[in-house]
């Protein structure tokens, strides 16, 4: 097997050709191709750059070599990550460090040292250690993203002994978030002595002969000690010593070591991380078929559930590795009318398969939002019917999280109240008893996993007796198939039933995507367990219920219209039923029912029945409204209404002579269902270019 030392330049190109095919169908086109190293100067993985001209969009994903063959993923780094070029930075005294590969090139073209963390956002992670005594250019991106990112830089290489200067960009007469690139093509014929005579920003900066002096203080702390010290404390108590702290450390401005501490605190935070199951993915290729019906066999290994309840929790736990490629991530609601039946084992199983399980027993709406914006885990919450009930800060971020686009809260951080904006982005598993304290908007969002108690004549294994050593292999084949598959899966336009409503397909068409690209007998399975779960879940509001028994009640009188008081009547005819005791234990009201119809447009009027005139309603006012939320008319009761132009029938009930009946039109057969999968990536290879990669760069706009 090839090493990836024995790569020709030609396979690597080919590689980042591939697994960049869905956005090239997409409109994006091939940039760069950039090659990080290690000391000795051996490919360790590649970044691959697209941009999209047309919308100016650009991605940017990382490419290894790994068992053979190419992936979108980083290697397994044992500590952070490597800086760019890294075998360049080992003999040189004079370093520029920029925001992005691209930035980095520009200047190593020119015969200059450069490197760079990657984005704005990647220097937490990455290894500074090399650049330690020497002299760095931090040359910012111009704008406030770009003067933070040099900042926290900035403070870490003063803390790793490094002698860091900032090049002034406001001086440069760059524009709004101009760049290194930016400064090049305004000036096509400069030199590499150019740059190094750009002016830099003023400012006091440590002279170090230690990585890690003592300060001067009766405490005899070195700078990290002093770091990790003020790291630890509270907000308010951090604050009253910031200033006293940083004139004892010869840190001139309190920004380098706010930064310092804010580094230091968020590795701290990444250790907590490591709980997690960071497993390396099946070596050999993972067929879909079978890694699906593994899953569901294990499901009903450990636990008493009907089989679509399997094949639902087969699906859901491989979105859980994909939900940088889905756009929608329905809720898992583990539920069950009593206890006993299994809802907290089922939880235990998903953090047994899913990625990144974080399961916890209860949550506020701040830690559940704070708890994905570090580590987007997959969230398992039992008990919900202990406490989410009428939670609605909980309830929102929750549902905030069903989209992609919009999984976003906004909350003020810090004594300047800034804006922060902080993902819900993150697959969630609901376990508790009952669904019915779940507030609709939960329910609509989910997939409802309903369970039962076992009898004595049923048998499961016990879960708690079983080392990981059984499910980590799940968990690595889970890993490859979602990395082989990620883009397919992103492209994807599975043909959705159309008996699922609007928001069911969206819950479903993710799952549908997975079990399409699985192929076999799934694609046909999972449309089935689809219908099946969603038509058993009830989801309707009491609001979809009143106009559902009202539409009753006028198919038993047979009339056009009623009074309030004889519609209230018929409402509360069957003594089971909500509107019985909907007024505090009392027959429902006039002045309630008003409310409940307002929101539909459907007010109370004069109506004339009989030779009395009192307050009530016409069935026309309803007709629309039953057609648009309940999907239904009573029959043999109205004229068929017009979607585009509704009309009053003042003679409604009576037959109309010389009106031709329509006769509907014949119609294309429909393919059936589940054997289409619209928009999978084209397996066929493209059409050969003249254009492709040159060098460490692609060459052409396509590949």
């Amino acid at each position: 097997m090839q090493t990836i030392n024995q790569l020709p330049k030609k396979q690597i190109q080919e590689g980042a050709r591939k697994l960049s095919q869905g956005y090239i169908k997409q409109g994006f086109k091939p940039e760069a191709l950039h090659e990080y190293t290690n000391e000795q100067g051996e490919p360790s993985y590649w970044r691959i750059r697209l941009s999209n001209p047309a919308t100016g969009e650009k991605k940017i994903f990382p490419m290894r070599f790994n068992a053979g063959q190419f992936e979108l993923k980083e290697p397994e780094f044992s500590g952070k990550k490597p800086l760019y070029k890294l075998h360049t930075l080992i003999d040189s005294d004079l370093i520029y460090f920029v925001e992005g590969e691209k930035c980095a090139d520009s200047l190593i073209k020119l015969g200059l040292c450069a490197t760079t963390s990657g984005g704005s956002t990647s220097h937490d992670k990455a290894d500074f250690s090399p650049l330690r005594g020497d002299m760095v250019l931090i040359w910012p991106d111009n704008d406030p993203a770009g003067y933070k990112h040099a900042e926290e830089v900035q403070a870490i290489l003063l803390l790793k002994g490094g002698t860091p200067k900032m090049i002034d960009v406001k001086a440069l007469g760059l524009p709004e978030k101009g760049d290194a690139v930016d400064w090049l093509a305004l000036h096509p014929l400069a030199t590499k002595q150019d740059i190094e005579r750009l002016p830099c920003v003023h400012e006091a900066v440590i002279e170090h002969s230690d990585p890690a002096p003592t300060i001067p203080d009766a405490t005899n702390e070195t700078q990290d000690q002093v770091i990790e010290r003020l790291s630890k404390l509270s907000a308010i108590e951090y604050d009253k010593v910031r200033k006293n702290e940083a004139k004892k450390l010869g840190i001139d401005r309190v920004s380098i070591l706010d930064s310092a501490v804010k580094e230091k605190q968020s590795f701290e935070q990444s250790k907590q991380s490591h709980f997690f199951n960071d497993d390396d993915p099946w070596p050999e290729l993972v067929h879909g078929e079978a890694l699906l019906s593994d899953i569901a066999n294990v499901v009903h290994q450990y636990i008493i559930c009907q089989p679509e309840v399997g094949h639902a929790t087969a699906l859901w736990v491989v979105m859980t590795y994909l939900m940088d490629a889905i756009h929608v991530a329905p809720l898992a609601i583990i539920t069950a009318p009593e206890k006993a039946c299994g809802k907290s084992k089922l939880l235990e199983l998903l953090g047994k398969l899913c990625f990144h399980p974080l399961p916890t027993s209860n949550i506020s709406a701040p830690a559940l939002f704070r708890s994905i914006e570090a580590w987007q885990p997959t969230l398992l919450i039992d008990e919900t019917d202990t406490f989410l009930g009428e939670n609605e800060d909980l309830r929102g971020i929750i549902n905030s999280g069903h989209t992609r686009s919009n999984a976003f809260v906004m909350r003020v951080e810090g004594d300047n109240f800034d804006p922060v904006r902080f993902s819900t982005w993150a697959a969630k598993a609901l376990s508790g008893i009952g669904n019915k304290n779940l507030h609709d908007t939960i329910t609509s969002r989910a997939i409802i996993l309903e369970l039962r108690r076992k009898l004595p004549s049923e048998t499961i294994e016990r879960l708690r007796a079983k080392d990981d050593a059984v499910f980590k292999p799940i968990r690595q084949k889970i890993l490859r198939w979602a990395s082989d598959h990620r883009f397919d899966i992103e492209h994807a336009s599975p043909v959705l039933p159309e008996t699922l409503s609007d928001r069911e397909q969206d819950n479903w068409e993710g799952l549908l995507a997975i079990a399409d690209l699985a192929g076999g007998k799934w694609p046909e399975l999972a449309r089935l367990t689809a219908v099946k779960l969603s038509n058993k879940q009830d989801t309707k509001s009491f609001k979809t219920e009143l106009l559902e028994d009202i539409r009753a009640v006028f198919e038993h009188k047979a009339t056009d219209r009623i009074s309030s008081a004889e519609l209230i009547l018929g409402l509360c005819a069957d003594e089971e039923a909500a509107w019985k005791t909907y007024n505090r234990g009392r027959e429902i009201s006039p002045k309630q029912l008003s409310g409940l119809l307002r929101g539909y447009g459907i007010i109370s009027k004069t109506v004339r029945i009989g030779m009395g005139t009192p307050k009530g309603f016409e069935l026309q006012q309803f007709t629309e409204i039953w057609e648009r939320y309940t999907n239904t008319i009573p029959s043999g009761l109205t004229p068929k209404i017009s979607r585009h132009t509704p009309q009053a029938n003042e003679h409604i009930g009576k037959s109309v002579a010389g009106v031709p009946q329509h006769k509907t039109p014949s119609a294309t057969e429909k393919p059936i269902f589940y054997k289409a999968c619209g928009g999978v990536a084209d397996k066929t290879p493209p059409s050969p270019t003249k254009e492709g990669f040159s060098g460490d760069h692609f060459a052409g706009e396509a590949f």
